[in-house]
């Protein structure tokens, strides 16, 4: 008769053939080991707890064999009663493969011409309405133009700008990204509810604090904080990014002074953003194994994308 065991770390219930009572096991889920008890019906369980587990087998009548000489045994394998079929384990274990896919739309764009790019696309719409209704004022805003443009929208948009059907876009393609993260990735010993949590974590407050010090690194240019103190450190530190937020958004850069400001401005500050989750895990010490750890910086880097 099966026995069923809960296990501690990660809450799982498990199954494990009958001759595995009392043996050391690990968790299919989340890697901690576990001992699978013994049935409460087992007599030989009984008379051991009575005798403190001493030869069971001799005083049954039983031939005794010497520890030294019982064949070992590969550990058993316990099996999840919430598992899915028994293909889907052997896929989510190598699946993540499938996300470099999502390289393809990227190398896609890369390699098309430069007509379809937003930029070119935006100047392209404001110079032809400026053709028939006359150039717009140097004060005017983007967003100004945009609503003047035809439909309210540059060539090649699908959706025009005051439309709200991008935030069922958005639902949709988060949705459709934390189902790839749980099928097609093996989320160790993640949770479910918790990778819910990280996503909507990293897409709400996350993006807040990354715009908030966005707006104080552009804010601390010009200038000087007097005073040797670390508080004067992380001023400098925080200009600096805000230097490179500046060599990054201004398009008459090079290609070395552009690059260096996406990687210590964008790159640093976002990738930061969505590594907080992962940190606060470790800083409370919780333990984590490396997919449950790849899977909460997925879902977190799902967030993030979603609400950008």
């Amino acid at each position: 008769m099966p026995l069923r065991v809960s296990c501690q770390s990660c809450g799982k219930t498990l199954v494990a053939p009958d001759h595995a009572a009392g043996r050391r096991a690990r968790c299919p889920n989340c890697r901690a080991v576990l001992t699978i008890p013994r049935p409460a019906d087992d007599p030989d369980a009984e008379v051991g707890r009575a005798m403190g587990d001493k030869d069971i087998r001799k005083e049954h009548g039983k031939p005794h064999v010497p520890e030294s000489q019982v064949p070992a045994q590969p550990a058993p394998v316990l099996g999840d009663q919430t598992a899915l079929p028994d293909w889907l384990p052997k896929l989510r274990r190598y699946g993540y493969l499938f996300f470099m896919l999502a390289l393809l739309p990227l190398a896609f764009s890369l390699l098309n011409n430069s007509t379809s790019d937003v930029f070119w696309r935006s100047e392209h719409s404001i110079a032809e309405y400026e053709e028939t209704h006359g150039k717009f004022a140097d004060d005017v805003s983007f967003d100004d133009i945009l609503f003047a443009l035809p439909g309210k929208r540059i060539q090649g948009a699908h959706l025009a700008a005051d439309s709200g059907v991008h935030w069922f876009y958005a639902l949709l393609s988060g949705g459709l990204f934390m189902a790839a993260a749980m099928l097609l990735f093996d989320p160790g010993s993640a949770k479910f509810k918790n990778l819910i949590w990280v996503g909507l974590f990293t897409g709400t407050v996350g993006i807040f604090l990354l715009l908030s010090f966005h707006s104080l690194a552009v804010w601390s240019q010009g200038y000087e904080f007097e005073g040797g103190s670390e508080l004067a450190i992380l001023f400098y530190i925080v200009q600096f990014i805000g230097y490179a937020y500046h060599a990054a958004d201004d398009p008459t850069n090079g290609f070395w002074r552009s690059a260096f400001g996406f990687t210590l401005s964008v790159g640093l500050c976002e990738e930061t953003v969505k590594a907080m989750p992962v940190m606060w895990r470790v800083t409370r010490k919780a333990w984590l194994d490396w997919r449950g750890a790849c899977a909460w910086g997925l879902v977190s880097g799902v967030g993030f994308g979603v609400a950008e």
